[in-house]
This record gives C-alpha cells, sequence and structure tokens, in this order.
C-alpha cells in the first residue's frame, strides 16, 4: 500500500508554514514523485516545535532484508519493532497525491477533491527513517486497495505530533474520501 507520492513545490511551502521551524535544504528537494529508500520531506515535533525536515523513506527490516514503508496503524502498538516509534516519533508526510495499484497493475492516483495537501501519518526511527501508518481503506480506496494511509486534517498535525492519547484517536477516525485518477482504464469489448 501507498509505494509513491507526490510532492511539489506548493505542498512544501504549506509545509513551511504549518511549521515552526524548518531545514531550507527542503527547497532543493526535487519535486515529482518520492520512491521508498528516497529523501522526502517530513515534519515531526521536536521540544514542542513543529519542523519541517528531510527523512529517508523506509524503516530498515529486523533481519536486514528491504525496507518497511507502510505500517498497519491497528497494530503499530503492539509490535517492537514500532512501539517506541509509535510513542515517541510520529511524523507527518506531506504530499499532493498518493499512488496505488489496483489488482490489474495499474497505477491510481489519489487526492483530496480541493487539491489540498494530504497529510499522512507517520512514524520515524532515531536514523530518520520513516514508515506510512496505513488503516483499512475507505469506500474511495477500497475498490483498488484494502489498504490506505492515516490522513490527518492540517488542523490535527500537533495533536498528531505530541499526544499520543490523540493519536491513537486519530488514527482511528473515518478517513476523508478521495478523488481518484487513472491514466489508462480498460474497459470490456464485449
Amino acid at each position: 500500500m501507498c509505494a509513491r507520492f507526490d510532492l511539489d513545490a506548493a505542498v512544501v511551502d504549506e509545509s513551511i508554514a504549518a511549521a515552526d521551524t524548518f531545514n531550507p535544504e527542503i527547497r532543493q528537494l526535487p519535486g515529482g514523485t518520492v520512491r521508498p529508500s528516497e529523501p522526502a520531506l517530513v515534519i515531526a515535533g521536536h521540544r514542542d516545535r513543529i519542523h519541517a525536515g528531510i527523512m529517508t523513506w523506509g524503516l530498515p527490516r529486523y533481519d536486514g532484508r528491504g525496507l518497511v514503508i507502510n505500517t498497519r496503524s491497528e497494530t503499530a502498538l503492539d509490535k517492537q519493532m514500532f512501539r517506541d516509534s509509535m510513542l515517541r516519533r510520529r511524523c507527518v508526510i506531506p504530499a499532493r497525491v498518493f499512488h496505488e495499484w489496483d489488482p490489474g497493475r495499474q497505477m491510481v492516483t489519489f487526492s483530496l477533491d480541493d487539491r489540498r495537501p494530504i497529510w499522512m501519518a507517520g512514524i520515524y526511527d532515531e536514523a530518520h527513517r520513516y514508515s506510512v501508518l496505513t488503516t483499512a481503506a475507505n469506500s474511495s480506496v477500497a475498490r483498488f486497495h484494502d489498504r490506505m494511509p492515516v490522513l490527518l486534517d492540517r488542523d490535527a498535525l500537533r495533536a498528531w505530533l505530541f499526544d499520543p492519547e490523540a493519536a491513537v484517536r486519530l488514527m482511528a477516525r473515518q478517513m476523508p474520501e478521495l478523488q481518484h485518477h487513472q491514466e489508462y482504464e480498460q474497459t470490456s469489448l464485449f
């Protein structure tokens, strides 16, 4: 689930506006599609301040074989690999859109209806590598995939970053409906 997302200058500007401090190098990040193992703009909390910086997508697997790019929100507090990050190192991954692949291996692009930035909930480790939290897909995503990112409203960023109890509530709430777009949709000829 969610193995690509897009970042653009407007999302960077909105992220800077949502933060108390920011790393100026985020303006140098290339726009376009972000893939696992690549650096991206991430918002995190530090000493009661929201900071926009750069982290790498993917937590190293416990066995050293690959990366964990998505974490199931329903079990994140139960699994040893994620528990400490869920309690102490939550982050937000801003995006314009995210991409998913349908069962036929066709890419589907998801966005909010008014083109606002998407604020994906995440966790990160001490080496500043992150994973996107996922939840069961709502009706706007379920026809394409059974999971979707945990999405936050901009006014919930501070609660997500600094309040563990609020974070649990935010993960459990209904996700907003999304628009989808496919470059190619095959229809039956018969």
